[in-house]
């Protein structure tokens, strides 16, 4: 039981008490009546006062009874403020959490839609990603065939171009083994002391089967290195090696396609270089 409802019990057991009319006046109305008749006016004045008597106790009674009252009514007063501030504690308790509440329920709402917003895109970007992966596959494939394709075709040329060498290689040494011939029939001549003019006119013809040995047949010019051949080893020139190549890339005098490899024509530049030396030669002649 709680401090209130004690004095809840004190205050009503008082009320009872204080609610009760007294011993004291029953006994002077039977004194009373057992006074003699002689004596009235006494008892008239016995009987007034003790109306009177009875008036005081119930005065007193219902002035405390008023007094209880008024404690019973404070007491309940500072009851109900107390109350009613615990009424304002609750409802703004209430406000709070259901403040609370709202923001925790308006931030779950942002959070799934934020992660529906993150699944829809990243179900986009798996589609972009699939997709890529697709073409790269795709991509693989067609560089893996090309790939094939390339390495035959270059096998094919590189056993082309081996033979092509062998054949150059022969034909080199052989031309070299002439070149050296030539040399020491010069040799000779400078031993037996031919005259300049003779010497001059064996320069000059040389130096002409030479020009015409190294004219490329496009420009009709001397070829200077490098010099290209096709594979039945006709020269031509730098210059007009390019441009036969965006004209049907064949050479202009067997008609034979030229390969991708440019071929170099080493004899052809070993004549240019016995050119530029004989055309000296002949200049410390003069």
């Amino acid at each position: 039981m709680t401090d209130g409802n004690c004095s809840q019990v004190n205050i009503d057991k008082e009320f009872v008490v204080l609610s009760c009319p007294t011993s004291s006046s029953s006994l002077s109305s039977d004194e009373a009546d057992d006074l003699p008749e002689g004596s009235a006016a006494k008892k008239a004045r016995r009987e007034e006062e003790t109306e009177q008597d009875e008036d005081r106790e119930w005065g007193n009674v219902a002035a405390g009874i008023k007094e209880q009252v008024g404690k019973l009514l404070e007491f309940k007063r500072k009851d109900y403020e107390n109350l009613l501030v615990e009424e304002r504690k609750l409802e703004k308790m209430i406000s709070d959490k259901k403040n609370l509440f709202l923001a925790n329920e308006l931030q779950i709402d942002q959070g799934v839609k934020e992660k529906d917003a993150r699944v829809a895109q990243f179900k986009e970007e798996e589609i972009t990603i699939k997709e890529l992966l697709s073409s790269l596959e795709k991509r693989m494939e067609t560089l893996q065939e090309e790939k094939e394709r390339y390495v035959q075709e270059y096998q094919l040329e590189y056993c082309d171009a081996k033979d092509n060498q062998d054949e150059l290689d022969k034909e080199w040494t052989s031309l070299y083994l002439k070149k050296n011939n030539i040399e020491l029939k010069l040799n000779r001549f400078k031993e037996v002391s031919l005259a300049k003019d003779e010497t001059r006119r064996i320069l000059l013809r040389f130096i002409k089967e030479k020009e015409e040995d190294v004219e490329c047949p496009v420009c009709l010019e001397e070829a200077a290195p490098p010099i290209y051949s096709c594979k039945e080893m006709h020269i031509i020139c730098c210059s007009c090696r390019e441009q036969v190549v965006t004209m049907g890339n064949r050479c202009p005098v067997c008609r034979v396609k030229y390969d991708k490899n440019k071929v170099r024509h080493r004899f052809a530049e070993k004549i240019c270089e016995e050119l530029r030396r004989m055309r000296k030669e002949l200049a410390d002649l003069e």
